[in-house]
């Protein structure tokens, strides 16, 4: 009985106190998030209506981003698998390989199974790369329609805008 109650206290360490973390963080950027929104839409109302369509264009980025990860998750996983059986065998295997001096094949055979996995993760690191070009751009793109805006505003509409306000958004 009592191991079973220390085993329930250390998964409940393990599990819960993490999900607690996570939740905490979320929670923290969710409302700084929620602030910073408010503060741009009080100081220059006009910027928001930029977020809208950036988001949009986000929202597909990210969908996109979550298939193709999702598959290569997959891929990687199916590559790694075969490293992992081929070196649990000639652990078991190791005198026989050694009696029948098969090392060189042996590690010919491991190297190719670990050129295929190594292709995975250089693809999965190119798909990372590749959302955070996106997200660069988006960020930078929002700026650039805000700065447009902004100055359209002030020529056209003859509404004068603070320049701290600019700054602040």
């Amino acid at each position: 009985m009592y191991t079973s109650t220390k085993v329930f206290i250390s998964l409940t360490n393990d599990l819960v106190m993490p999900l607690f973390a996570l939740i905490q963080i979320l929670s923290k950027k969710t409302i700084e998030t929620i602030n910073c929104k408010i503060i741009i839409g009080a100081a220059t109302p006009y910027t928001l209506l930029t977020f809208v369509p950036v988001f949009c264009v986000f929202y597909f980025v990210q969908r996109y981003f979550q298939e193709t990860s999702r598959e290569l998750k997959r891929l990687d996983a199916t590559t790694r698998s075969p490293i992992y059986a081929h070196f649990s065998e000639c652990l078991n295997g190791i005198s026989n390989i050694r009696a029948y001096k098969r090392a060189k094949s042996v590690n010919k055979t491991l190297g190719k199974r670990l050129n295929s996995h190594l292709r995975m993760n250089l693809a999965q690191f190119s798909a990372n790369r590749w959302l955070s070009v996106r997200l660069e751009l988006l960020g930078g793109s929002l700026v650039l329609f805000s700065c447009m805006l902004m100055l359209f505003v002030y020529l056209c509409c003859y509404i004068y805008i603070y320049t701290y306000l600019l700054l602040l958004s």
